[in-house]
């Protein structure tokens, strides 16, 4: 739980009669990651399968049909596929499937030339009956839009600022027809052909957009109508045809694309084999309690041809991590991931964040109403997109933390309903003399026991990676520190001298201990400890936030509920919904990003260095 996967590290060779063979038993297995061979002057690279560049082929023109039906990725139905290829439709050889894609992208072709030619077809006759329709408005007939030598005309919108007369500025000799039409006028204008350069600079000045005279031959806006009805028609049969065969072949395409994506890792890998003219070498990481399962395989597969060495991690060995919690503590891997995973020597963090972020975030949220809301919310989520439920799950632990925490506090929506074990608003405690919130004492006292215990799991770190001496030295030392400064402060303000000068002795001795280990850098970050400790204050101060704007909230909405009047009354109502539900979202925020925070900076910074590469074995696809 706390550590990775064991790993072993293996080396494969054997005659490349047996490569085949080889692959396809490494890849059924799925537990081998693979160190890939870097072509030297000693041994080269192997070579791809014979089939790479068909399934290649292959593979590129079924995503393109995948691309160009706009299948989205979805669970395969592979009875579908054999409906519509028979019984084999599921195991199909590679000629077969080279002929029916590219039949299937002939067939979409002519689709999108049929589909191209009626929108072209469309757009004309579209085109035309506005003509018509325009026409039919300004009260002209079409066939007056011939050609003319002496004649220049113009059909189109301009602004309404557009008058007659600023026609006449230019020319005496001119027809005009105009339109209202919303905030814009349609007009139609016959000039001159000796005016016509003057007169489109005055209707540019307005904006003109013409409207596109054209003629396809019909005779009448009616039967403009009745071709683009049609047009329309067949334009809505081929869509539908076209739907009926992404329909028909979405789980076919789907399915062997996954095959092949497969195959032709299969064919491809041996690029990332070491080869010579006979042989083949396979380097990579196996989880050592399936080393020995992997090796009577291989050998009764190539029928004992191979041989199979077998090696521990060496101290330098980048080896792949491979997290293996239980199941209530697995979602808090999504959390470590997005920092980064643990170097293979390092211990796996994420129990540590199962146990304290849920009490970090109920701490500073603590409230019943919240919580339950939350909790519900957060399961909506998990139900709706399970995409989200590594987060999902996490953020439930924490509402129902929060849930526990509002019992504790005795609030519901910022309300104190009982008496609690402790209250956030009122409960104080002394010490050295002062008064200081208990929520203050406790945060407090949080952030000491978890920073030191990021000290012994860093000590451990050192322990199994550089040994005794470099674990106390670096890891030790800084909470012995921590226990000097304790020691010396009671001591001080208790008057006792002995322990005082013990104190400041161990102090010393904790210097020298952090200069030995960590050097100048260990002395300059020592002020880091005290403002780690104290950043944990704001599980303190977030959870006042929270609980003072609640109780706002509720004194605000009190008011309109004592007028009496009903109005009033619903606005109250009003009021605790939606000052609540803001309460809530910056509840949840506030306290998921500071718990966050508290542990990566303030946490793993005494252990974590991090920067491994997850497992990845051979054949293990991410859908």
């Amino acid at each position: 739980m706390l550590k990775s996967d064991r790993m072993l590290k293996v080396l494969i060779t054997g005659p490349k009669t047996q490569l085949a063979a080889t692959i396809e038993s490494l890849h059924a297995r799925r537990i081998l990651h693979l160190i890939e061979h870097k072509r030297s002057a000693e041994l080269d690279i192997g070579r791809p399968l014979e089939d790479a560049g068909k399934i290649a082929d292959i593979l590129v023109r079924l995503r393109a049909l995948i691309t160009a039906l706009g299948i989205k990725p979805r669970p395969i139905n592979l009875e579908a596929a054999a409906q519509v290829y028979g019984a084999g439709g599921a195991n199909l050889d590679y000629h077969t499937l080279d002929s029916l894609t590219k039949d299937m992208q002939e067939r979409i072709a002519q689709y999108h030339e049929q589909a191209k030619n009626l929108a072209e077809r469309v757009a004309k006759q579209e085109s035309e009956l506005k003509f018509f329709e325009v026409c039919e408005k300004l009260g002209i007939e079409p066939a007056v839009f011939a050609d003319y030598e002496s004649v220049a005309y113009f059909l189109g919108y301009v602004d309404a600022a557009f008058t007659e007369k600023a026609v006449k500025g230019i020319t005496k000799q001119y027809e005009l027809t105009s339109a209202k039409e919303n905030a814009r006028q349609i007009i139609a204008l016959f000039v001159p052909t000796k005016v016509k350069e003057k007169v489109q600079q005055l209707i540019q000045q307005h904006h003109f957009a013409p409207i596109e005279i054209t003629s396809e031959g019909h005779a009448s806006a009616q039967e403009c109508r009745h071709e683009l009805k049609s047009l329309k028609v067949d334009q809505q049969q081929l869509q539908e045809e076209f739907e009926q065969l992404k329909q028909e072949h979405a789980d076919f395409l789907l399915h062997y694309e996954h095959v092949l994506r497969q195959e032709a890792e299969k064919q491809e890998v041996p690029l990332r084999f070491g080869a010579t003219d006979n042989f083949f070498i396979v380097q990579g990481w196996v989880p050592e309690e399936q080393i020995m399962s992997l090796h009577a395989e291989l050998r009764k597969k190539t029928d004992d041809r191979i041989h199979v060495m077998v090696d521990k991690p060496g101290r330098h060995d980048d080896v792949p991590v491979k997290l293996n919690n239980p199941k209530p503590v697995k979602p808090f891997e999504f959390l470590v991931s997005l920092y980064t995973l643990p170097k293979y020597q390092e211990i796996d963090p994420s129990f540590f964040l199962f146990l304290t972020f849920p009490i970090f975030f109920g701490f500073m949220l603590g409230d019943i109403g919240y919580g339950l809301a939350s909790l519900l919310i957060f399961a909506f989520i998990r139900w709706k997109m399970p995409a989200t439920k590594q987060i999902s799950n996490i953020l439930m632990l924490a509402s129902f933390s929060s849930i526990i925490f509002g019992i504790i506090f005795g609030e519901i929506f910022g309300y104190e309903a009982f008496r609690g074990l402790l209250s956030r608003e009122h409960d104080m405690v002394t010490i050295a003399g002062n008064e200081v919130h208990l929520l203050l004492a406790y945060a407090i006292l949080f952030g000491l026991l978890h920073v030191n215990l990021g000290f012994l799991i860093g000590f451990y770190n050192e322990l199994r990676m550089h040994g005794l001496k470099a674990a106390v030295l670096e890891k030790l030392s800084w909470i012995l520190l921590e226990f000097s400064l304790a020691i010396t402060g009671v001591a001080y303000v208790q008057g006792l001298a002995a322990p005082l000068y013990g104190g400041i002795a161990l102090f010393a001795l904790s210097l020298v201990m952090i200069y030995m280990g960590e050097g100048v850098k260990g002395l300059i970050e020592l002020p880091s400890i005290f403002t780690n400790v104290l950043s944990y204050a704001r599980l303190m101060a977030l959870g006042l936030a929270s609980i003072a704007l609640a109780v706002v909230i509720n004194d605000f909405a009190i008011e309109f509920f004592h007028s009496g009047n009903i109005l009033l009354m619903m606005a109250g109502v009003l009021i605790l919904v939606v000052g609540h539900l803001i309460n809530l979202g910056l509840g949840i925020l506030g306290p998921f990003l500071h718990s966050l925070r508290l542990h990566y900076v303030e946490f793993f910074s005494k252990f974590y260095k991090g920067g491994g590469k997850r497992f990845k074995p051979f054949g293990d696809y991410e859908e």
